[in-house]
C-alpha cells in the first residue's frame, strides 16, 4: 500500500511493528504490515490478540506505550478489561496547559531514581473523560546552557 515513508514519498512501503517487554527487549510479537497501517488504532486488534494468547496471568502491567496509544480506545478497552497502562504525551499547547502550573510549584514527590513526579488531569479533544496525568522530572547530568551572569 501507499505509506508516508520520509525518503520515497507517495511509494508503495510496508511498517513491522512489534510488541515487546520493555526491560527485558524481548520481542512478543511482531507483523508485516502495510505502509498505510501504522497508528495504533489499526495495531490494536493485534495487540488484544497477543494478550489474548498470552492468558491472562502472563499480561503486562502496565501496559506501557508511546504517544501514539493514548487514544481513548485503547484506554477504554485496557479500562475493560482492567488493565492498568502508561502512555506518553506530547508535548502540544494543550498538554502543556495543565502541566506549566505545576512546575513552578513547590511540594514535587520522589519518584526514586533521582526523579519526582507530581499529577493532574487532562482531557484532551476526543476525550470523553478525564485522565490522569504524571509529569516526571529529574536533574540533569550537567548544564545544557551556558549563563553569562
Amino acid at each position: 500500500m501507499v505509506g508516508y515513508p520520509r525518503r520515497k514519498p507517495g511509494r508503495p512501503s510496508h511498517t513491522s511493528p512489534s510488541f515487546m517487554v520493555a526491560n527485558l527487549r524481548l520481542i512478543m510479537d511482531g507483523e508485516v504490515g502495510p505502509g498505510n497501517r501504522h497508528h495504533a488504532k489499526s495495531l490494536m486488534p493485534t495487540l488484544w490478540s497477543l494478550l489474548d494468547r498470552l492468558g491472562r496471568d502472563h499480561w503486562p502491567a502496565p501496559l506501557r506505550g508511546d504517544s501514539d496509544w493514548r487514544s481513548e480506545p485503547v484506554m477504554q478497552r485496557a479500562e475493560a478489561e482492567g488493565l492498568d497502562y502508561l502512555f506518553k504525551l506530547r508535548l502540544t499547547a494543550k498538554t502543556r496547559r495543565p502541566i506549566e502550573p505545576l512546575m513552578v510549584q513547590s511540594a514535587w514527590v520522589n519518584a526514586g531514581y533521582g526523579r519526582e513526579d507530581k499529577e493532574s488531569v487532562l482531557q484532551l479533544t476526543g476525550w470523553t473523560a478525564k485522565q490522569r496525568v504524571v509529569v516526571l522530572r529529574r536533574r540533569l547530568a550537567r548544564d545544557v546552557a551556558i549563563v553569562d551572569g
